[in-house]
C-alpha cells in the first residue's frame, strides 16, 4: 500500500507535467509595452502574441522553438494588425515559467500575470 501511495505521488509531481498553455498578459518594466501571450509549452508549437505599444496593436504568430528547464524559446512572426501596420519585423522570444517573465529580444523584460 505504501509503494503504491509513493508512486501515485510521484506520478503527480511537476516534473511529470503534460504540456499545456499558457495564457498570460505581461508589462514592460517602463509600463509602455503590454504583451497578452497564448502559448504552449510544447516544442513545435503555435500560439498568438499581442503587443501593444502607444498607438500600435499587433498581433504575432509564437512558434516555441525550444524548452530548456523552465525557459521556452521561439519566435515571433508578424501576423496582422489592428492599427493599420500590413508587415513588422519579427523577433525573439523568451517566457521563463517559473518567474512567469516574457523577455523581447532580450531587450525588453515583461513580467506576467
Amino acid at each position: 500500500m505504501k509503494k503504491l501511495f509513493l508512486l501515485s505521488l510521484i506520478l503527480s509531481s511537476p516534473i511529470f507535467a503534460e504540456d499545456y498553455t499558457i495564457n498570460k498578459s505581461c508589462t514592460s518594466t517602463s509600463g509602455l509595452s503590454i504583451y497578452d501571450i497564448s502559448i504552449n509549452t510544447e516544442v513545435n508549437s503555435t500560439g498568438e502574441i499581442r503587443y501593444r505599444f502607444m498607438e500600435q496593436d499587433i498581433f504575432y504568430r509564437a512558434t516555441v522553438l525550444t524548452k530548456e528547464n523552465n525557459i521556452l524559446m521561439g519566435i515571433a512572426e508578424f501576423l496582422e494588425s489592428r492599427t493599420g501596420e500590413s508587415k513588422g519585423s519579427s523577433w525573439i522570444f523568451s517566457y521563463d515559467i517559473q518567474k512567469q517573465i516574457l523577455k523581447d529580444n532580450e531587450n525588453i523584460e515583461a513580467s506576467c500575470k
